[in-house]
């Protein structure tokens, strides 16, 4: 494991569920260097690092886990992905990371990569364009008109012509689903009384700066 996901709550939810049925190993060197970044660095540092080291402690409260810790180090190595990399290659493990560039390295190097992300969203119950589905519009969206809201899973919703339900449970009609290196959108048109609301095909990309930074942390 390495700390990308340490730091993502779903890793606990994806073992709950049995998916994961694989033993998973932490390298005693990753806890190191958390406890090291608790305390140095700036605060946003510090935050993950903690909320890391929370991770941990309630996967190892997981029977069914079977977590592991490795002690094996390499000083000579000073860069941390060369690490699991060399790691993963002694112990002939898989490496589950949900960093797109530790994904892109490791596969230089012949380690397999099991990528959070895309097991995540293979997962999720598929959507198709025509589905009917109800939705709280929780925000107002990039477009004029629209509205935004998340299904249970945290998937994004665009709802077009929402934008005058926030705070509101619409109905809507799935018109796409667009996929990410960081998840999925579904874009919808807002129903009411099963008609579409004007503004609804005012549909244009969304771009969330939210979601930008949360892939950018990663």
């Amino acid at each position: 494991l390495v700390q990308t996901v340490i730091s993502e709550s779903r890793i606990i939810g994806e073992e709950s569920r049995g998916v994961l049925d694989q033993h998973l190993v932490i390298p005693r060197f990753i806890i190191k260097e958390l406890y090291g970044q608790t305390e140095m660095g700036d605060e946003a540092t510090k935050s993950r690092a903690r909320r890391c080291l929370e991770v941990i402690k309630k996967m190892e409260g997981l029977d069914k886990l079977g977590l592991r810790f490795n002690d094996t180090d390499f000083p000579e190595v000073k860069d941390i992905t060369s690490k699991f990399i060399r790691l993963a290659r002694l112990i002939d493990a898989n490496i589950l990371t949900a960093d797109i560039s530790r994904v892109q390295m490791a596969s230089i190097e012949g380690v397999q990569i099991i990528n959070l992300h895309s097991l995540s969203n293979a997962l999720k119950p598929l959507m198709e364009t025509g589905e009917m589905i109800k939705i709280k519009v929780q925000r107002y969206g990039k477009e004029p008109r629209q509205g935004v809201g998340y299904l249970d899973d945290g998937t994004m919703v665009v709802i077009n012509g929402g934008g005058n339900f926030i705070g509101d449970v619409i109905d809507a009609q799935v018109l796409s689903v667009k996929h990410t290196s960081s998840g999925r959108m579904i874009f919808c048109n807002a129903l009411e009384d099963g008609k579409e609301v004007e503004g609804s095909h005012e549909h244009g990309d969304f771009i969330d700066d939210d979601a930008d930074e949360d892939e950018n942390e990663e």
